[in-house]
C-alpha cells in the first residue's frame, strides 16, 4: 500500500498521518506451520503492520455493521455497502457520484457495455439497499464528456445517517 496520509494513528495524543510504502500483514502463520518456539500453530494467524495496527487501534475507521451486511442476499449488496459505508462516513452522508465504470472496479461485477444492462445488474443491490434505508436514492446520468459514460448518484438514507452519528458508542460494531 502506499499511503499518501490516507492512515492516521495517535501518537501521545496527537494525529499522525502515514505516509510511506507498507503491507497490511508483516507474517501470516497457518495451521500446522511451526511457529518461531518450535511448536506447531494451532490456529491461523495474522500479524498485522506496525502502521496499519496503530491506525486500527486509534479507531481511525469506519465500522462495519456485520449483522447488517450479511442480511443482503445479493453479493453485489454487501460489497457496495461496504464501498459505501466507507464513503458515507467520509462525506458526512452528502450526496456521492462516481463513475459506473470506477466503480465496477470496487465491486464483484463486470461493466456492462450497454446502459439498460448496468443498470438491471445494479438493481437488485440498489434496491436493497434502499429499502433497508442505507440509501434514500439512487440517480444515473450519462456523463457531460462522453454520452458512454454514466454516473451514478448516491443519496444516503437514514440508517446510514443513523451509522454516522453512532459511531463506536454502541456494541453493533464488535466483531463476529
Amino acid at each position: 500500500i502506499e499511503s499518501k496520509c490516507a492512515f492516521c494513528y495517535l501518537d501521545n495524543g496527537k494525529k499522525r498521518w502515514v505516509e510511506d510504502y507498507f503491507n497490511l500483514y508483516d507474517r501470516v502463520i497457518l495451521v500446522g506451520e511451526t511457529l518461531s518456539d518450535g511448536t506447531i500453530a494451532d490456529r491461523n494467524r495474522i500479524y498485522f503492520n506496525e502502521w496499519y495496527l496503530k491506525s486500527l487501534n486509534s479507531s481511525y475507521i469506519k465500522p462495519l455493521d456485520f449483522p447488517y451486511w450479511n442480511s443482503f442476499r445479493s453479493d453485489i449488496a454487501r460489497r457496495l455497502y461496504e464501498y459505501l459505508s466507507f464513503i458515507s462516513f467520509a462525506t458526512k452522508c452528502k450526496p456521492f457520484s462516481i463513475e459506473y465504470y470506477r466503480l465496477c472496479q470496487f465491486l464483484p461485477i463486470t461493466p456492462q457495455k450497454y446502459f439498460s444492462q448496468a443498470c438491471q445488474k445494479m438493481q437488485r443491490a440498489h434496491q436493497e439497499l434502499m429499502k433497508t434505508g442505507f440509501l434514500k436514492k439512487v440517480a444515473w446520468r450519462e456523463s457531460k464528456t462522453d454520452p458512454k459514460k454514466w454516473i451514478i448518484t448516491y443519496y444516503f438514507g437514514l440508517r446510514a445517517k443513523s451509522e454516522l452519528q453512532r459511531g463506536f458508542k454502541d456494541d453493533t460494531y464488535r466483531p463476529a
